[in-house]
């Protein structure tokens, strides 16, 4: 891996966890019920918004670090596109099964 891919999945892995942070401030009704989805979906957020700025760290580390990119570059930028793929499929499930309060 180059440097400036490193530093361009740095800035998307920090630019998800804002908009996760975003989000999680986001969520439920304005009188503060929660549903199961959101519920589930906080936690979630948390996780995540978590993990993505461990990568983002991690990736702008390595842009600085040739040892670093040149050992765990690809292992970086696999787990992290594997990560988000698993978040996309959990938020899909959550989506389809738990009630999100919207009534009938």
């Amino acid at each position: 891996m180059k440097r400036i891919p490193t530093f361009i999945y740095g800035i998307i892995a920090i630019s998800i966890s804002i908009i996760l942070y975003i989000l999680l401030h986001s969520l439920g009704f304005p009188d503060g019920y929660l549903t199961d989805l959101s519920k589930a979906l906080k936690i979630l957020y948390e996780l995540m918004t978590g993990l993505y700025l461990v990568f983002a760290l991690c990736f702008i580390y390595a842009a600085f670090s040739e040892t670093v990119r040149n050992k765990f570059g690809n292992f970086l930028k696999y787990s992290f596109i594997l990560s988000g793929i698993a978040v996309l499929i959990i938020y899909f499930f959550l989506m389809m099964y738990l009630d999100n309060g919207q009534g009938g």
